[in-house]
């Protein structure tokens, strides 16, 4: 069913013991996926999808990796479109804006696309998403799927996206959002859509590892490390808690956002009596070992576009409960989850500290096991939620498709 009004108020890992004998197969309870069956690839008419993808590594790069490997066995094409860093300046602008026109060529010139589903950016590359639209719309294409990644058009109306919205064909267009919340709050602002919610979950890509359990109490971070991130707030924490008496370690890990990151850190990290290290960047295994050997989390995100941070769903699947700020999807993501939502960046420390320190507390007591319970059942339950979403986008994708088929054979 489409929610077309507001609401009221939105690898596999294969889970070894994370602390006990509590342990669980991921891939025991995943939602069976569904197939094209029938759909071809024809010569005169393509599926696409048209996403950003790394470098850099981010949130969305890697939910558009996971995105093309739902679609390809279903005969998508990938047309990629590098993300952009910051730190790459006007070089990261002329690098998207070659192969996005690229991508413009191969819509207005290539074989027209009978369904497009196209990733959007937040920000300026809302106007490039735009003209890929147009594009296809010019070349006949209907059925398009626009999936949403950013709470900076929802939470402020966007010029560029209304525009969008004007081009995309009202009854053939879906709507990918995050959560119900993204969803509630888009159709306030834009009015009814036919949408599914579709969250990140099933794009972790994470495998939980045995950690020894040596006694100390780990605060991790990890993240592209950003002010806006919450760094400053991360080492405010660890200075709170070491001014109550609570022994903590810090630990960080990912790579620095800026040079001013970079000093930043180093001036911290120095003044913190040896409690806090910087691991720099960790991937694939490496990561996985680090996630498995922290007591929680620390993600104190004032990003004003924070969407739904993948690193918090794949801190849930190690069984590590987190400390974060209820910016875009997260208050409903960590819901049941025994992490703390604080109400804002000027809250984060009144409410973290006495929680963490709580937290510290049962872990004393060897209430690891309980902890770590409820962290990863509730990943699980988004993870096959979001399966369950995956198979029925290609469902209709494949009906769609059908459809389109059929109206192009009696024109």
């Amino acid at each position: 069913m489409y929610n077309t009004a507001p609401a009221d108020g939105e690898r596999d890992p294969v889970m070894p013991a994370t602390a006990g004998d509590f342990a669980i197969s991921i891939r025991s309870v995943e939602a069976p996926r569904h197939r094209f069956s029938e759909m071809k690839v024809r010569r005169s008419s393509v599926l696409s999808l048209i996403a950003p993808f790394a470098p850099p590594l981010t949130g969305q790069t890697a939910y558009s990796a996971h995105l093309r490997g739902v679609l390809e066995p279903h005969g998508f094409e990938t047309m990629a479109v590098p993300g952009r860093d910051a730190r790459d300046g006007l070089r990261g602008y002329v690098r998207k804006a070659v192969a996005s026109f690229g991508v413009l060529r191969r819509l207005l010139f290539g074989a027209p696309r009978e369904t497009v589903v196209l990733v959007l950016d937040g920000g300026v590359g809302l106007v490039l998403d735009l003209l890929y639209v147009l594009c296809a719309r010019v070349r006949g294409t209907r059925a398009i799927a626009l999936s949403h990644h950013s709470f900076a058009y929802v939470t402020r109306r966007s010029f560029w996206l209304w525009s969008l919205l004007r081009v995309a064909p009202r009854d053939t267009t879906i709507h990918l959002f995050l959560c119900e919340q993204m969803r509630a709050q888009f159709v306030l602002r834009y009015g009814p859509v036919r949408s599914r919610v579709l969250s990140n979950a099933a794009a972790v890509v994470t495998t939980p590892v045995p950690a020894a359990r040596d006694g100390v109490f780990r605060l991790g971070y990890l993240s592209n490390i950003t002010f806006e991130k919450g760094i400053e707030a991360y080492f405010d924490l660890v200075e709170a808690l070491v001014a109550r008496g609570v022994d903590v370690r810090g630990c960080i890990a990912g790579p620095a956002g800026s040079d001013a990151v970079a000093t930043f850190l180093a001036q911290r990290i120095a003044c913190s009596g040896g409690r806090v290290s910087w691991l720099g960047p960790l991937y694939g295994a490496e990561k996985d070992r680090f996630l498995s050997s922290i007591s929680v989390l620390v993600f104190p995100t004032d990003y004003v576009n924070e969407a739904q941070p993948i690193v918090l769903f794949e801190a849930l699947a190690h069984g590590v409960p987190v400390v974060t700020i209820g910016r875009g999807c997260i208050r409903g993501d960590m819901e049941g989850s025994g992490s703390l939502v604080a109400g804002s960046a000027s809250m984060f420390l009144e409410e973290a500290v006495p929680f963490v320190q709580s937290l510290a507390e049962r872990y004393r007591r060897g209430e690891t096991g309980t902890v770590a319970s409820l962290a990863t059942a509730r990943y699980l339950q988004a993870r096959v939620a979001s399966q369950a979403a995956e198979a029925a986008l290609i469902a209709e994708l494949s009906a769609s498709a059908a459809r389109e088929r059929g109206r192009r054979s009696m024109a």
